[in-house]
C-alpha cells in the first residue's frame, strides 16, 4: 500500500529516506547499508544539542547497546538539504558500527564518495548530494516537520531576541551580522536569513 502525504510522519519520513538514500546513494557507491538494524528519530541528542557553538544536530548510537543503531536527527532541521546531509553522516556511522571509527579515515573514505565536504565531524552536503536530496523530496513530499526553535526563555530578560548568523562577516563590527526578533514572531514565522543566505540562529543566554 502506498504511503500518502497525510499518513506520513517524522519517524516514517525519516527511514524511508533512509531506504531511498541507500538505493540511490550508498550502494552506489559500494557502501550498501543494513537498514534492518537501523532505527531512525527525530529527537535531541543527548549533549551539545542547545550549544550556541558546535551544536550537535544528529547522533548515531552503537547497536551494542540493544542491537541497533539508532540515529537521532535534531528537530530544528527542516529543510532537506540540511536534514537529508546530517542524516547522511549519520548513516555512515551507522555503517561503521562498532569499528570506533569516529571521523578518522575509515568514515572520511565513505564521506567523500556519498558527497559530504568540509570538516568531518561538521560536514556539509556538497551540490551533487544536495540536488539528489531535492529528488528525493519529489517523490516522498516535505519532511512533515515544523523547525523546533529552542530558546532558554527562563534567562531571557527581554522579548526582543538577540539572533545571530553563524558565519563570520569580517567587513562588520565584531564580524557579526545581528538582528532583533521577538520571540512570538520567531515561533510563528520562524528564523529569518542572513543577507548571506545563511539562517540567523538566536543566541542562547548562559
Amino acid at each position: 500500500m502506498e504511503t500518502t502525504q497525510e499518513q506520513m510522519n517524522r519517524e516514517k519520513y525519516l527511514n524511508l529516506l533512509a531506504v531511498e538514500l541507500n538505493n540511490r546513494l550508498f550502494k552506489q557507491a559500494g557502501f550498501e547499508l543494513n537498514l534492518a538494524k537501523v532505527k531512525i528519530s527525530c529527537g535531541f541528542p543527548s549533549r551539545g544539542a542547545t550549544a550556541t557553538k558546535n551544536k550537535t544536530i544528529g547522533q548515531c548510537w552503537d547497536s551494542s547497546l540493544n542491537g541497533f543503531n539508532e540515529i537521532f536527527i535534531h528537530p530544528e532541521l527542516e529543510e532537506i538539504t540540511k536534514m537529508g546531509g546530517v542524516l547522511v553522516h549519520e548513516l555512515i556511522h551507522a555503517k561503521l558500527d562498532g569499528q570506533n571509527a569516529g571521523h578518522k579515515k575509515p568514515f572520511r573514505d565513505i564521506a567523500v564518495k556519498v558527497g559530504l565536504t568540509g570538516k568531518m565531524t561538521a560536514t556539509n552536503p556538497n551540490e551533487e548530494l544536495k540536488k539528489l536530496l531535492l529528488e528525493i523530496e519529489k517523490d516522498l513530499g516535505k519532511y512533515p516537520h515544523k523547525e523546533l526553535i529552542y530558546i532558554n526563555q527562563k534567562k531571557q530578560g527581554t522579548r526582543m531576541l538577540k539572533l545571530i548568523c553563524p558565519e563570520l562577516h569580517p567587513d562588520l563590527k565584531k564580524g557579526q551580522y545581528i538582528l532583533r526578533g521577538s520571540l512570538t514572531t520567531i515561533q510563528d514565522l520562524g528564523l529569518p536569513s542572513c543577507a548571506c543566505g545563511q539562517k540567523m540562529e538566536v543566541e542562547q543566554l548562559t
